[in-house]
């Protein structure tokens, strides 16, 4: 269920789909616990505030390694679109 809804929140075109994903993670709250609805949730944290991923990696335990996973990834999709954005230009 929360997959969907995550999926469904990450398409959205009228406002920024990690800010919509996190609003309903603070309301709703959600069990994380597929990896697929952790990775999405700890994905739109990282874009929207990097510090806060990191102290929720802290916090989580048994699956730092995934969550760091997902936060270095957020980073690297940044950084590369980034560079795309740069190179066009």
């Amino acid at each position: 269920m929360v997959e969907k809804v995550f999926h469904a929140l990450s398409i959205a075109t009228d406002a920024d789909p990690s800010v919509l994903i996190l609003r309903y993670a603070r309301m709703a709250k959600p069990d994380l616990n597929s990896d697929e609805v952790l990775f999405r949730y700890v994905d739109a944290l990282a874009k929207v505030n990097f510090i806060e991923a990191w102290s929720y990696q802290r916090s989580v335990s048994g699956r730092q390694e995934k969550v760091l996973r997902a936060i270095f990834e957020a980073i690297l999709r940044r950084v590369y679109s980034l560079s795309l954005f740069l190179s066009c230009c």
